[in-house]
């Protein structure tokens, strides 16, 4: 019987991720693609100004950093109780994991 538990996870791996994937989004949203997000989106920078003083920064990214460490745990537990254990395992397990997310969003966007 397949059972996820906790045990077998790296916790330093998972902390390692989630300010990786924390410090990856803000280089990606920030530096590379900030401004064609916003256009992309439509909003005016009035609109981007407003949103930001809805929420203060530490309340913004601390949510984002604590939803980016549960992220890392639960992919760390799916790991270690499939016994995943070589980069390319690993790799093809992800990229599965992400298809099967990325395709049901994909899906669900071209619905309306």
């Amino acid at each position: 019987m397949f059972s996820i538990g906790l045990q077998g996870v790296n916790y330093w791996a998972v902390l390692v991720a989630g300010f990786g994937t924390f410090m990856l989004g803000g280089v990606w949203y920030t530096a590379l693609f900030g401004r064609r997000w916003v256009a992309l989106h439509g909003f005016t920078e009035a609109q981007v100004k407003e949103m930001q003083a809805r929420r203060p920064p530490a309340v913004f990214f601390g949510g984002m950093f604590a939803c980016y460490l549960v992220v890392a745990l639960v992919l760390a537990a799916v790991f270690a109780s499939a016994r995943v254990e070589s980069a390319a395992t690993g790799a093809a397990f992800g990229l599965l994991l992400w298809l099967g997310v990325a395709a049901a969003i994909r899906m669900r966007t071209t619905s309306r």
